[in-house]
């Protein structure tokens, strides 16, 4: 009986990794949002994201009118 049940246990970790490691080798496609507090710099966004109060290297004033509020947002 205890080996019946180990053999499921073991079964079942197989299956819980098999689905892991499916799900990682997907690709993902989805946005990121990214805010920080500070200068806007332009190494926290990379060249393929849209940089959103991004003036001279000072943060406008935003929607929020938080002026030192920096917006990364990734394309899809």
């Amino acid at each position: 009986m205890k080996l019946l049940f180990a053999v499921f246990v073991f079964c079942n970790l197989l299956m819980i990794m098999d689905t892991v490691a499916y799900e990682e080798t997907m690709p993902v496609d989805m946005c990121t949002f990214l805010k920080w507090s500070g200068p806007c710099l332009k190494s926290k966004c990379s060249d393929a994201c849209i940089r959103s109060g991004y003036v001279d290297g000072v943060c406008q004033n935003d929607a929020t009118e938080n002026a030192d509020a920096c917006y990364c947002f990734k394309h899809c």
